[in-house]
Parts: C-alpha cells; structure tokens; sequence
C-alpha cells in the first residue's frame, strides 16, 4: 500500500468515528423506503440480496431486513 493509500485510510477512519452522530437525525426510515420504491421500478418486489458498498457504518442495511 502506498503512503497516499494510507494516509486517505487514515482520513476516513477518524470521520467513521463520528459518522453515526453526523446523521443521527437522519431518516433511514424515508430512505429504505426510496430505496425498495427505486428496486420496484425496475420491476422487482422485495430484495433477497443487497450490496452495501461503503455506504456509513450499516445502519441503512440494518433496516433492509
């Protein structure tokens, strides 16, 4: 790995830190919501399978269930 890798590591491990208080007050609620309403338009019920690609710390994929 080199040092630039590193360093932008190092930037994203301090703000994870503090990411589920940045959006404590966020909607994950509205978001699931958008989220399934998004996959219907595309013509599918419920999804058996999602990918969470580096998206917070997974309390959006939590509410998926």
């Amino acid at each position: 790995m080199s040092k630039e890798q590193s360093g932008t590591g190092q930037v994203f491990q301090g703000y994870a830190r503090f990411y589920d208080q940045l959006y404590a007050t966020k909607s994950y609620d509205a978001e699931v919501a958008f989220v399934l309403d998004r996959v219907a338009a595309h013509g599918h019920t419920v999804p058996r399978r999602l990918l969470d690609l580096g998206c917070g710390t997974g309390d959006l994929l939590a509410e998926m269930k």
